[in-house]
């Protein structure tokens, strides 16, 4: 186990209007073998496919797109050994039209990385795809980013650089709203090298982890509510 982090905080004033909100879009199953150390290939567990809604008076960010309602023929296109059984919920797009979210706050979807169950529901968001620079080649030439490259098709990239400071030990960052409220870190990878899980593990004690696939890790973080149906003769108001 690596220390933990001793450093100081990095600023931050993030407004009161700022939440986030976990939108769980379904599972897919994966064999223990590939999911953690000493698992049996007989083993299975499910993994979550899960968005991430930043709201900010500045704008709101969807972090990841979860399963769209194409899933089924996205995992079609995959080769075979990559298909895997999953069980699919409401898309992040039918939880923002279930909250009467106005997407017009949205400045757009940041992919942590494309593989196909991080982009799938991009198909029926048609906002700004925010990605770096290495991710974006990595889409247009990698068979790992097939599925993207269909999803994102007539979608606006806006291509962002890490061309901030370090960042709680990963080497460059960048500030979404300039009020360090919401900083994407550089951590490589996946996120599988151990360099970077390490460093992940030595701010345990300081925030909230989330493993992108992990079903229990996004406990605490809330759900985007659903508007309750507005009463005839009464206007409904989205705050």
């Amino acid at each position: 186990m690596p220390p933990a982090w001793a450093g100081s905080l990095p600023q931050a004033a993030p407004p009161p209007e700022m939440a986030v909100y976990q939108l769980p879009t379904g599972t897919y199953e994966t064999r223990a073998a590939f999911a953690v150390r000493g698992g049996s290939f007989r083993d299975t567990r499910h993994f979550a496919a899960t968005a991430i809604l930043v709201r900010h008076p500045k704008g709101g960010l969807l972090i990841d797109a979860g399963f769209g309602s194409g899933i089924a023929a996205h995992l079609a296109a995959l080769p075979r050994i990559q298909r895997a059984p999953h069980q699919a919920a409401e898309t992040v797009s039918e939880q923002l039209d279930a909250n009467g979210y106005d997407r017009g706050r949205l400045l757009g979807v940041l992919v942590t990385h494309v593989h196909w169950d991080h982009v799938s529901g991009l198909d029926e968001l048609p906002v700004p795809i925010w990605m770096n620079s290495g991710e974006r080649q990595y889409a247009a030439e990698e068979s790992g980013g097939k599925v993207f490259r269909t999803v994102s098709a007539g979608h606006e990239i806006h291509e962002y650089a890490f061309c901030g400071p370090p960042y709680l030990g990963f080497p460059s960052s960048f500030d979404v709203h300039g009020d360090g409220s919401t900083v994407i870190a550089l951590a490589g990878g996946h996120t599988q090298l151990r360099q970077a899980l390490l460093r992940v593990i030595a701010l345990a004690d300081l925030m909230q982890v989330v493993p992108a696939h992990d079903r229990n890790a996004y406990d605490g973080i809330p759900r985007l509510p659903a508007c309750p149906a507005a009463k005839p003769g009464v206007p409904s108001v989205n705050t």
